[in-house]
């Protein structure tokens, strides 16, 4: 387990393709996003520290209109406005790399529709 005690990603350098889409943040700390990648309905994923150094995912789907950002630990979970659950693969409790899609070799997510 990473030293951030969520995801390995955090321990690599920032990158530019790790930026945050445009859009309001305020809760986070912009510059330490990760970006995570896609899921298969081009989806996409980042792994962020909130203003108060938790972590957090940030997920913007394809038509963007139900961005989410989920904040936590390890054992993260959480479900966005169009029922996927993500979970870091790093620290898993609910969810299994057999039932899910792995991100980015980051995040599991499974749909539920």
């Amino acid at each position: 387990m990473s030293a951030t005690g969520a995801s390995p990603i955090f321990d690599r350098g920032r990158v530019p393709g790790d930026s945050l889409p445009a859009g309001e943040w305020s809760s986070v700390a912009e510059d330490t996003s990760r970006y995570v990648g896609e899921d298969a309905a081009g989806n996409a994923y980042w792994a962020v520290r909130s203003a108060d150094d938790a972590v957090c995912i940030v997920y913007v789907p394809v038509e963007e209109s139900n961005r989410s950002l989920l904040c936590g630990g390890p054992g993260l979970t959480g479900t966005t406005p169009d029922d996927r659950i993500m979970q870091f693969a790093s620290s898993p409790t609910a969810l299994t790399r057999s039932e899910t899609e792995l991100v980015g070799g980051t995040l599991l997510e499974r749909a539920e529709k």
